[in-house]
């Protein structure tokens, strides 16, 4: 499941709850799904093969900086948004999975 602007993923686990980190650093932690809008959501292939080798990308230092408050609502502010905002995620983006092994 993806939360919005896909800050983070967390893994269904069923009645209701997902399980999730907020960001890298941060608790991981138990949530009614309703306790975050969802942006999306994906079901991994069961017949796939498991990849051979993954490294995850360098982290920014910023990564780990910040509250773990999570969501008190969600408004799309995209408009008002301060563009020199040195948080700001939107340059950093991880590789995509290597299946080239599959």
């Amino acid at each position: 499941m993806y939360f919005p602007e896909a800050t983070h993923v967390a893994l269904y686990l069923g009645d209701g709850m997902v399980v999730q980190a907020p960001r890298p650093g941060a608790t991981v932690k138990v949530s009614p799904i309703a306790a975050n809008p969802v942006l999306g959501a994906v079901r991994p292939d069961p017949g796939g093969k498991p990849l051979r080798r993954y490294e995850p990308p360098e982290l920014p230092e910023w990564a780990t900086d910040g509250p773990d408050e999570g969501y008190e609502g969600y408004t799309d502010n995209a408009d008002t948004a301060d563009t020199t905002d040195s948080t700001d995620t939107t340059d950093y983006a991880a590789p995509a999975p290597d299946t080239s092994t599959r």
